[in-house]
């Protein structure tokens, strides 16, 4: 409340003049607790305490967004009379973590040691979750590596101490067949100067080799070419392919005999 005295020119006394100022208070805003999440967690901002709310750094009130960095959000509020107040929230951003897995291979009826590589984050992860593995293949749990006799592809996520979790990493575990040799079959002799062809029921590609030339020659197809009476042992050989490495062998005896074409 005011009192004023006005005087009034030529003498003629004064006037008192009384009025209310009414001051309003300030509306005192809460932008909400400051909080630590995960890069790329969805978060909203909400201010009380007011009518309209404005928010600094791109945020919208009551909008969700997904946060990237660490920021302090201030929002100015105003009230019905045009009062206003500021207050801050800071959102602190952790890093996710990432991981890779490797693509080992293994011979048949072996196994071979998959591993996931965990970088990034908190520096220190808890939890690993094998989320793909082939059908058939058991749950490995919460292990980084372990081993595994099956193809295919394995793909884990992990957790770090600051409970981010990172996006899923893959690899694919291959299985190589160990070489077959087969059984041989095909007739047994054949004379001098003249040929039998042997087969196998095993991979292709494998090679034919002779105890001894000087009895009987086999080329690259099976074909036996007696050369002097005698016996020999053919043996069909399929090589082993990496990581495989011992070779598949079948052996049979040919009799050559003396009898020759005139």
């Amino acid at each position: 409340t005011f009192n004023y005295t006005i005087p009034l020119t030529g003498g003629c006394g004064s006037v008192n003049a009384t009025g209310t100022i009414t001051v309003n208070p300030n509306p005192t805003v809460n932008a909400g607790s400051d909080i630590t999440v995960c890069d790329g967690t969805s978060i909203t901002l909400v201010g009380t305490g007011a009518s309209t709310y404005s928010w600094d750094n791109g945020a919208v009130n009551g909008a969700s967004f997904n946060a990237s960095n660490t920021t302090t959000y201030t929002v100015t509020a105003t009230d019905g009379n045009g009062c206003t107040d500021t207050d801050a929230v800071t959102i602190t951003v952790n890093s996710l973590p990432s991981v890779s897995v490797n693509s080992p291979s293994s011979c048949s009826g072996s196994s071979a040691t998959v591993t996931a590589t965990a970088s990034g984050g908190s520096g220190t992860y808890s939890t690993y979750s094998w989320v793909t593995r082939p059908g058939g293949v058991s749950d490995p749990g919460n292990n980084a590596s372990f081993s595994s006799g099956t193809a295919g592809t394995y793909g884990v996520t992990v957790t770090d101490n600051n409970s981010c979790t990172s996006s899923e990493g893959q690899g694919t575990v291959t299985v190589q067949a160990q070489p077959n040799a087969g059984t041989i079959s095909g007739t047994n002799n054949t004379n001098i100067g003249q040929t039998t062809s042997l087969s196998s029921d095993g991979d292709n590609g494998g090679a034919w080799t002779s105890s001894n030339d000087g009895i009987a020659t086999v080329n690259s197809s099976g074909v036996v070419t007696g050369v002097s009476a005698g016996n020999v042992t053919i043996t069909y050989t399929v090589s082993a392919t990496s990581p495989c490495s011992t070779d598949a062998t079948d052996t049979y005896a040919v009799t050559v005999n003396s009898s020759t074409i005139s």
